[in-house]
C-alpha cells in the first residue's frame, strides 16, 4: 500500500508525529516518561495531509477504492478529534522495556461554555518487561485553566471502576495499566488558596518633574503571603497593561514560597501615566478614568493573585474626582493619597446669606473651614452645597481653602500661598484639565482683613486672587482628601 499510495502513506505519517508533539506534563517509568495535550493545529496539518492523499489517488483513477479507504479514515479520525468521550478512550502505551516518557494530556470538557471535567490520562505497559514509575509531574494550574478556573463547575459521578492510580513507586507488569486523574488534580489545584496580596490595588504617582508641583514618582511595593499549607512552588511574577516606563525594579518573589512566607515585588513608575480605554494618557484635558495594569504572581500549584496597578498623574480621575494633590510620602507598602475636584461645579452660590465673622479662616484646610460653616445650615450655602454632595459614592466633599483652590500668580492680592502648593488653579485649569469656567470661584476661607464682610476668591480666566463681598454669587467646585 506505501509504494501504491504514497500520499496516503504520507498522511499518516504526519498523523502520528503530531499525536505527540503538544506535551503537558509527564510521567515517567524506569529511566524517564510523560501524556499529549489538544493541538488544533494538528487537525489543520491532517486535512492538509489528507487532502494531498486524495490528490494523489484522484490523479490515478484506478484506485477509486483506495479514495474510500482515505475517506473513511478521515471521518473516523475527524470523529475520533472531536469528541472528547472517544478520545478518552485512547490509551498511552509504554513500549520502551527501557523506560520512557509519555506527556500527560491535560484535556478539557466543555458544556456550554463551562468546564465540567478534563479527560483521564490512562496508560498501559506494553513494554514486554515489568517497569516502576520514577516520577511524575502532574499539570499546574496554568494548563488546567488557561482563561481562569471561575467557570469550573461542580464534578460530576466517580468512575464506578477505575484503573489503578498511577503512583510514583508502582510497578507496572507488562499488560497492566494505570490512571492520572486529572480531573481531581486539575480541581485540587482551583480549590488550593492562592497566595494574599496585601493590597488589591495600588496607586502610584507618575514621574513627571516638570509638573507644578512636581511629581517625584517613588517606587512601591506588593507584599505577596502564602495563606495556604503548602509551599508555592516556581513562582513567577507576570505584567500586563502598565504604562511605558513603569518596571518592576525588584523581585523576591522567585522559587519557592514556604507556607506562612511573604515575598515583595518592587514597582517603581515612569514618565507616563495610566491610559484610558481609548488608549489616551489619563492626564490629557480635560482628565479620563484609567484603566488599571496587572501584576500577577503564579505559582505551579494555587490559582495566581492579581493587583490592579495604576499610575497617576494631575488630571487623572481617581477616587471619584480629578488628581491636583498627591501625597507620595505614604508608606511604600500602599497607594498614594491626596486630593480630587469633583468632576463638575455645584450652582454657583453665596458664600454666606448674610455677614459676620465666623473664624472659617484657614488658607489650607478646606475641610476644617468647612465643618466651621455647616454647623449653621442655611447661612452658607457655598459650603453647604459641598457638605450635601454625595458624588460617585463619596459624602466627605467640602469647599477648598484659597491655597486649595489657587495660587497667587502676580494678579490681584496675593493669599500667603507661595509657590509650592498644589490647587485646582494651576495643577488642573492652567493645563485644560477638570473642565472649569473661566469664571471667579469661591474659597471656604474669610478674610483675615475684613472677616465679618469679605472671603477669598480665585478667577480662572485672568488667574486674579481677590476678596469679595460674601453675599456675591460665585461658582463653587467641591473637593475631597483620600489616603491611601
Amino acid at each position: 500500500m506505501t509504494a501504491r499510495h504514497p500520499g496516503l502513506a504520507g498522511a499518516f505519517g504526519i498523523l502520528l508525529l503530531l499525536a505527540s508533539s503538544a506535551n503537558a506534563q509527564e510521567i515517567t517509568t524506569a529511566p524517564v516518561a510523560t501524556v499529549p495535550v489538544d493541538n488544533p493545529w494538528a487537525l489543520a496539518l491532517l486535512v492538509v495531509a489528507f487532502l494531498a492523499g486524495a490528490f494523489v489517488v484522484l490523479h490515478r483513477r484506478s484506485h477509486r477504492v483506495s479514495l474510500m479507504a482515505l475517506l473513511s479514515v478521515g471521518l473516523a479520525t475527524g470523529m475520533l478529534w472531536q469528541s472528547a468521550d472517544l478520545r478518552a478512550q485512547v490509551v498511552l502505551m509504554f513500549t520502551d522495556p527501557g523506560g520512557e516518557t509519555l506527556p500527560i494530556a491535560v484535556d478539557t470538557v466543555m458544556a456550554n461554555g463551562d468546564i465540567v471535567g478534563f479527560v483521564p490520562a490512562d496508560f498501559v505497559n506494553q513494554s514486554g518487561n515489568t517497569l516502576r514509575i520514577a516520577a511524575i509531574t502532574l499539570p499546574s494550574f496554568a494548563q488546567c485553566f488557561p482563561g481562569g478556573a471561575g467557570n469550573l463547575q461542580p464534578p460530576g459521578p466517580p468512575d464506578p471502576d477505575p484503573p489503578a492510580s498511577c503512583d510514583v513507586g508502582r510497578t507496572l507488569p507488562s499488560g497492566a495499566g494505570c490512571r492520572v486523574d486529572v480531573d481531581s488534580v486539575c480541581r485540587d489545584l482551583a480549590a488550593a488558596t492562592p497566595p494574599l496580596s496585601s493590597i488589591n490595588s495600588l496607586a502610584l504617582a507618575v514621574n513627571a518633574p516638570g509638573e507644578d508641583p512636581p511629581l517625584p514618582g517613588n517606587a512601591r511595593q506588593i507584599v505577596f503571603t502564602n495563606t495556604g499549607s503548602d509551599a508555592l512552588v516556581n513562582l513567577q511574577v507576570s505584567v500586563s497593561g502598565l504604562p511605558a516606563g513603569t518596571i518592576i525594579s525588584n523581585n523576591t518573589c522567585v522559587g519557592t514560597l514556604d507556607a506562612g512566607a511573604s515575598c515583595t515585588v518592587t514597582i517603581t513608575p515612569g514618565a507616563s501615566p495610566s491610559h484610558d480605554v481609548s488608549a489616551n494618557a489619563c492626564t490629557g484635558a480635560p482628565g479620563t478614568e484609567p484603566v488599571p495594569g496587572i501584576v500577577s504572581l503564579h505559582s505551579h500549584n494555587a490559582p495566581p493573585s492579581d493587583v490592579n496597578v495604576l499610575v497617576l498623574g494631575y488630571g487623572c480621575i481617581y477616587e471619584g474626582g480629578y488628581l491636583f494633590a498627591v501625597d507620595d510620602s505614604t508608606p511604600a507598602s500602599g497607594s498614594i493619597g491626596g486630593k480630587v475636584a469633583a468632576l463638575s461645579d455645584e450652582n454657583s452660590a453665596q458664600w454666606s446669606t448674610s455677614l459676620a465673622e465666623t473664624n472659617a479662616d484657614s488658607l489650607y484646610d478646606g475641610s476644617a473651614n468647612s465643618a466651621v460653616l455647616g454647623a449653621d445650615p442655611g447661612d452658607y450655602p457655598a459650603a453647604q452645597a459641598c457638605l450635601n454632595q454625595a458624588a460617585a459614592g463619596y459624602t466627605d466633599w467640602y469647599l477648598p481653602a484659597i491655597c486649595e483652590l489657587g495660587r497667587f500668580v502676580g494678579l490681584g492680592t496675593d493669599a500667603g500661598c507661595g509657590n509650592n502648593s498644589p490647587n485646582l488653579y494651576t495643577s488642573l485649569h492652567l493645563g485644560g484639565r477638570g473642565g472649569f469656567g473661566n469664571d471667579l470661584y469661591w474659597s471656604s476661607t474669610e478674610s483675615s482683613a475684613d472677616p465679618v464682610s469679605f472671603g477669598w476668591i480665585q478667577s480662572f480666566d485672568s488667574g486674579i486672587q481677590a476678596i469679595a463681598n460674601k453675599t456675591g454669587l460665585y461658582r463653587v467646585r467641591c473637593i475631597r482628601q483620600f489616603s491611601p
